[in-house]
């Protein structure tokens, strides 16, 4: 229960995992890609009038990983538990504006903003992309521009499973366009698949640039 606030609105996306095809996909191939059971919601609140955005994220158990306080409309960082996470949100919100011009710009009520993560945000399931799935429902905004606009890295599968129940195969073509293809996956196998946490989280930016710097290797595509 939040007092003085009033629900309005509820988004949910799934989170990723990619069993083939890894940074390929960046090279046309398809990957194969599933929504996991578990991933990250996000609730809105309205409150009485003022020109403030409250964000308050919360982890798999209940307690909050991050808070951050923002003025509307500049989206000016007023408060914050962590600089550089609040500086990545305010980027991501203010590149949605661009895209979506009357997003959070003309409210005349406090905003409050809750996401919910359902797994430990080191197991690598997607806690930003359920997060950038989330917000592009929030502001009516194809999440696949800021992929065009090279604005995000990576090819996107991880943000399509944010609106998949179910497995798909993943194509990214070469305008950044994804093709995706849901399937139906149910192998004589599922039964002795399992998902191994190894602790070994990678930064993602890292490696597709480690990746794309193996040009003998993986030729940049024409």
């Amino acid at each position: 229960m939040i007092p003085k606030f009033q629900y309005k609105k509820f988004f949910y996306s799934h989170g990723k995992l990619l069993l083939t095809g890894e940074y390929l996909i960046l090279y046309g191939a398809y990957g194969l890609a599933f929504p996991t059971v578990k991933g990250q919601s996000l609730s809105i609140y309205y409150g009485d009038k003022g020109s403030v955005l409250r964000w308050k994220s919360l982890n798999e158990i209940n307690k909050p990983w991050f808070e951050c306080v923002f003025i509307l409309p500049s989206l000016e960082i007023c408060y914050e538990t962590e600089k550089k996470t609040a500086l990545k949100l305010r980027n991501l919100l203010l590149e949605y504006r661009k895209l979506q011009k009357k997003f959070l710009k003309n409210s005349e009520n406090k905003i409050f903003v809750k996401t919910k993560l359902e797994f430990p945000i080191n197991w690598g399931l997607g806690s930003s992309s359920t997060l950038i799935s989330n917000i592009s429902k929030w502001a009516k905004v194809n999440p696949y521009v800021l992929l065009e606009k090279n604005f995000l890295m990576g090819s996107g599968y991880d943000i399509a499973c944010g609106f998949y129940k179910k497995p798909i195969f993943y194509k990214l073509k070469k305008n950044k366009k994804p093709h995706i293809i849901p399937i139906d996956f149910n192998p004589t196998f599922k039964e002795k698949l399992f998902f191994l946490h190894l602790n070994k989280k990678q930064n993602t930016c890292d490696g597709i640039r480690f990746f794309l710097s193996k040009k003998k290797i993986f030729p940049e595509k024409k």
